[in-house]
């Protein structure tokens, strides 16, 4: 497989240069009649060159000039993959979400932050590596046995434990801590299902307060039994119940017995690095409430180093961090995940644990942004507020600098997607993973038709030579203007919007 996957990378290498000649030859052309036809541009403005050194060289491709000056630049962004790339070769080749590599991975990128003036969160958290099931638990009170299947459900992923406590039942939506406020420690919370929060949130809400276990009801809307599958590690018993069946609870506080036969392998102590920065208080238009977030995922797959899934985006989002002003409107606030491979497990605790959600005006994430063989992507808006965010910042962007671009429907495959649940705002970029490029996209990008954009996604050629310096300078450029753009604009359309359909 190794050897295989060695010619494709050598071969889609040969390919792509050939493409790429074929492209400059038509575009050097160009260049030569518009040079001809306009010798000055007063609104031009000379491009770096591609892995551009220090010492600043250009080359003569003109292009507009930015519509947000910012300094954030390729060469330091190669940096910080070189650094990767270093970190991960010392740890054996990965830097996946537990080994060495992610640790030092983390650490790297908490001293950069930390040295900038950034105040640094370690968020740690248990993630989920894999579940088990035996049929079937059991919940009962001292006057009934309920009927596994056709009254209630242990959830996928409870851990296997045991609890009998009294019932309490938490009124609101057991979304916030205020909701428990009066809650007796030890008891069994009864929750009614919500669309305000995640059942992973009313979980992970109930264990701070103390619960022993939690029974979650439908609503009157949806009365059914439902079956659910947590995102988090639950250290408590997660049990979901019928409308019927709930209001049983509710109306008779009783001693309950549950008892969970599912089980849960977890990879203990994952982390996550949160950094933020206050908006400007001197401001008189600063917005200190409202929150502008960017994030990516920092391990890798088990396999490989990652230098472009997602080397690429979190060496971007740091260097963006890293050249903000000192003074912006909001607060503006980075993340970098652990645990992303293993199904989103960080950015999905972040969620759950947040009480700042409906603070967040937008989150932006950066997943692959170098694919060798690359399409330009942005995330296909779901919302009326994400329609605002690719109106305000992709769209002109890639106009100013006449790039195509068009809309990707990645589901629920990055970290955005635990954002997008809650309802915050969400937008990203993305130059391509595993899917296969069409020879439509081939004559719109160049590269490749009929390979995938990154023969190396989830492999161990996934180097930092994998990285197409190409596109990670234009869409950290794109990302970078997007940041700054949207923490200095007014963004109440982005919190009027953001249930409205697109």
């Amino acid at each position: 497989k190794r050897r295989n996957m060695k010619v494709l990378s050598n071969n889609l290498t040969f390919r792509l240069v050939a493409s790429n000649l074929l492209s400059l030859v038509g575009t050097a052309a160009i260049v030569v009649l518009l040079f001809v036809g306009q010798q000055h541009d007063a609104g031009g403005a000379r491009r770096r060159g591609l892995g551009q050194g220090g010492d600043g060289e250009t080359c003569c491709v003109c292009s507009p000039p930015r519509l947000v000056d910012h300094n954030v630049s390729l060469a330091n962004i190669v940096g910080h993959l070189k650094a990767l790339q270093d970190i991960a070769d010392s740890a054996g080749g990965s830097r996946e979400a537990g080994s060495k590599g992610f640790d030092d991975s983390t650490a790297y990128v908490k001293e950069q932050l930390t040295q900038a003036g950034y105040t640094v969160e370690v968020q740690t958290f248990d993630a989920l590596d894999g579940c088990g099931y035996e049929c079937c638990g059991t919940m009962s009170t001292a006057d009934k046995q309920f009927h596994y299947g056709g009254e209630f459900y242990e959830t996928w992923c409870s851990p296997f434990a045991s609890a009998e406590a009294l019932t309490t039942f938490v009124e609101n939506d057991g979304c916030r801590d205020l909701d428990f406020v009066d809650f007796e420690a030890g008891n069994i919370a009864i929750v009614q299902r919500s669309d305000s929060c995640s059942i992973d949130k009313q979980v992970v809400t109930a264990q701070s307060a103390g619960a022993s276990s939690i029974v979650i009801f439908n609503d009157e809307d949806r009365v059914d039994l439902f079956a659910y599958t947590l995102q988090i590690a639950s250290k408590i018993p997660v049990f979901t119940a019928s409308y019927s069946v709930g209001q049983e609870l509710v109306q008779n506080t009783a001693l309950l017995s549950l008892n969970s036969t599912s089980s849960i392998e977890t990879i203990e102590m994952q982390t996550n690095i949160i950094a933020e920065k206050q908006g400007d208080s001197d401001n008189p238009s600063s917005d200190d409430q409202l929150i502008v977030m960017a994030g990516c995922h920092l391990d890798s797959v088990q396999w490989g180093p990652g230098i472009n899934d997602n080397g690429s985006g979190s060496a971007t989002i740091l260097e963006i961090a890293l050249q903000m002003p000192e003074s912006t409107k909001h607060r503006v606030r980075f993340a970098f995940w652990g645990a992303e491979e293993l199904d989103k497990r960080g950015s999905y605790y972040y969620v759950t644990k947040s009480q700042e959600l409906e603070n967040i005006a937008v989150y932006l994430n950066l997943d692959m942004i170098g694919s060798p063989n690359f399409n330009r992507m942005y995330y296909i808006p779901v919302s009326a507020a994400e329609e605002l965010i690719v109106k305000t910042t992709w769209i002109p962007f890639f106009q100013s600098r006449n790039l195509s671009v068009i809309p990707v429907d990645i589901q629920g495959r990055s970290d955005h997607y635990p954002f997008q649940l809650a309802g915050v705002p969400t937008g990203g970029l993305f130059s391509g993973s595993d899917g296969v490029k069409t020879e439509e996209e081939a004559t719109l990008f160049g590269g490749v038709a009929g390979i995938t954009m990154d023969p190396c996604y989830h492999d161990f050629c996934d180097t930092f030579e994998n990285v197409n310096q190409q596109v990670l300078e234009e869409l950290s450029d794109a990302a970078a203007q997007a940041v700054l753009t949207l923490v200095n604009r007014d963004n109440s359309d982005l919190m009027q919007n953001r249930n409205a359909p697109a």
